[in-house]
């Protein structure tokens, strides 16, 4: 990576330009090759390496002088964790829900919390080796002979009292230890796996949809209802 030489004071409408025209012709990762950004400015060389990810959903959201970072995925986490004791020697498979409303909540802080992250291997050229999946989430981490606690997790958004706006059905995550059977009705939901041979999380599309509107939750929008 090389930079050019721009002072505090010197004008930068040549480095934005430059970056804007890069930017908008963008090649897509071929293989293990890396798409290289090069431009020779007035000031100097600007050469930049673009290293692919899945971004998904999750987002920094960011306003003039003021940034926000959402921590869903470690309240999940927490959720779970003070829920264990509670589910403990039970006679039946037993599933957690949690609701994630935070400033940036997605599905991608469940994969995560849950199961883990897709991980890019770098070689000491940083060039990229391969790809794997760290299985460090909750359900997927600890010892594979041991029962667990937890059947899985229903994963909720935008549900309370306040009203049910943009609420969508919950989805199913199967606790990756667990043998047994769950109820037909909630296969019905959207599911996700992990598949640990395979390193990879698995996604089943609902066979029902709109299943939380036969709840008739109260919407914020409707006048006169509370």
């Amino acid at each position: 990576m090389a930079l050019p030489t721009i002072g505090q004071r010197d004008p930068k409408q040549e480095f934005r330009d430059a970056l804007r025209r890069l930017f908008a012709n963008v090649p897509p990762p071929a293989g293990m090759d890396l798409p290289d950004l090069r431009a020779e400015l007035s000031s100097g060389t600007l050469h930049l390496q673009i290293l692919p990810r899945r971004y998904g959903d999750r987002a920094i959201a960011i306003e003039p002088a003021q940034a926000i970072g959402d921590t869903s995925e470690q309240r999940i986490r927490q959720a779970i964790a003070g829920k264990r004791r509670q589910a403990r020697n039970q006679g039946y498979p037993a599933l957690v829900a949690v609701s994630a409303s935070g400033i940036a909540s997605s599905l991608d802080d469940f994969d995560q919390a849950l199961f883990g992250r897709e991980v890019m291997r770098l070689d000491a050229r940083r060039v990229i080796a391969g790809y794997g999946f760290d299985a460090s989430g909750i359900f997927a981490a600890g010892p594979r002979d041991k029962a667990p606690t937890f059947a899985g997790a229903l994963a909720f958004f935008h549900i309370g009292f306040g009203g049910s706006d943009g609420a969508a059905d919950p989805v199913l995550y199967h606790h990756p230890r667990f043998q047994g059977c769950l109820p037909r009705a909630l296969l019905d939901l959207p599911q996700r796996r992990f598949d640990a041979a395979l390193g990879r999380i698995e996604r089943l599309s609902a066979k029902r949809e709109n299943i939380l509107g036969a709840f008739n939750f109260v919407s914020r929008t409707e006048p006169g209802k509370t």
